[in-house]
């Protein structure tokens, strides 16, 4: 999928921090494996490419014509390319839902970015989240930032469509996470893992979904995907952790006949196909059910938005918070759910 700069959100800026309300399919940084793709610091790199701290106001970010943007982003292809990329940016959280919680407040100028990058992502979410990103433009916000995520004083708030209906309101949700902890690259509960505390709280529920909160207080990799497959609440479209492929029309709305289902048994061995085949709503058991006709999902992606984030603002320590609208897949898929989905 491309984008392209004027189409991402700027949801605040001024001349220390600029923040985004990045959309579902784009990655933060660099991704090695991704090539032909730019990121959400490529995009902005190419559209500014001037030393951080110099960016325009927010109503002429857009309209900027792009200053040097060629050998900009010329070194950050060649970095990503290097595979220096993934080791430099593993300083920054080391994962997708992950923040500096855990990580040391650097002291070089350059530990956290490629060489002329107009700006330093502070966080990242995952690529098919959606929601609030914070970038840092000067290397003073970037440390007062990134302390106050080491201080654990900065509050990120995702919501969630989830599979089922839990049982509870509130849960706290502290049990250890082990990073890559299957064949599967999965972040598993492991008595071996580091502490990883979320608190989750639901919102809304549906006959076979909810709506869920969820607030990370440590941040390791895939954290709240984790501890909601973890609680047996898997995020709808989140195929890695049991979520299934995404959200249809049919699997909530009675005698809706969009897409007819047939049970075929899974493949021997074929774990990755049986958990990531089946469409949510159905029951998941030895077979997986798989689409006759073709029905477009609601949402077709990971149901996670990063919907908020209250920070202290780095030069003036003033409380600032910031709030990003639900995209729109995730917006229809809540509408049909309060229309088709209740009780």
């Amino acid at each position: 999928m491309l984008f392209r700069i004027e189409e991402i959100p700027i949801l605040y800026e001024d001349t220390e921090i600029l923040v985004l309300n990045k959309p579902a399919g784009i990655a933060v940084i660099p991704e090695r494996y991704e090539e032909g793709e730019l990121s959400l610091l490529e995009l902005l790199t190419e559209r500014v490419g001037i030393p951080g701290g110099q960016n325009p106001s927010p109503t002429r970010l857009q309209d900027q014509e792009p200053a040097g943007s060629g050998r900009n982003v010329a070194q950050l292809r060649n970095y990503k390319s290097s595979g220096n990329a993934k080791r430099r940016f593993q300083s920054i959280d080391g994962g997708d839902e992950e923040s500096r919680l855990d990580t040391p407040v650097p002291q070089e100028p350059d530990l956290s970015t490629p060489p002329d990058s107009p700006l330093r992502p502070v966080h990242r979410i995952d690529k098919e989240t959606s929601g609030i990103v914070l970038f840092a433009k000067t290397e003073e916000a970037f440390r007062g930032l990134s302390l106050q995520f080491q201080e654990r004083t900065l509050t990120k708030i995702y919501h969630a469509l989830v599979v089922g209906r839990p049982g509870w309101v509130e849960q706290d949700c502290d049990v250890p996470l082990l990073v890559d902890g299957d064949r599967r690259h999965r972040t598993i509960v492991h008595r071996e893992g580091k502490p990883s505390r979320t608190f989750l709280k639901v919102l809304e529920t549906f006959r076979e979904f909810a709506l869920v909160e969820a607030q990370p207080k440590t941040g390791r990799t895939h954290q709240i995907r984790a501890h909601l497959s973890y609680m047996g609440h898997p995020i709808v479209g989140d195929a890695l952790y049991r979520g299934g492929e995404g959200l249809y029309l049919s699997a909530f709305k009675r005698g809706y006949k969009g897409t007819s289902f047939f049970s075929a048994p899974s493949k021997k061995g074929g774990g990755r196909e049986k958990e990531a085949s089946f469409s949510v709503g159905s029951p998941q058991g030895s077979t997986i059910s798989q689409p006759v006709s073709k029905e477009k999902p609601l949402i077709g992606r990971l149901a996670l938005h990063a919907v908020s984030l209250e920070c202290r603002h780095p030069r003036t320590g003033e409380l600032l918070r910031f709030e990003a609208p639900y995209p729109k897949d995730f917006a229809v898929a809540l509408k049909q759910l309060r229309k088709y989905g209740k009780e």
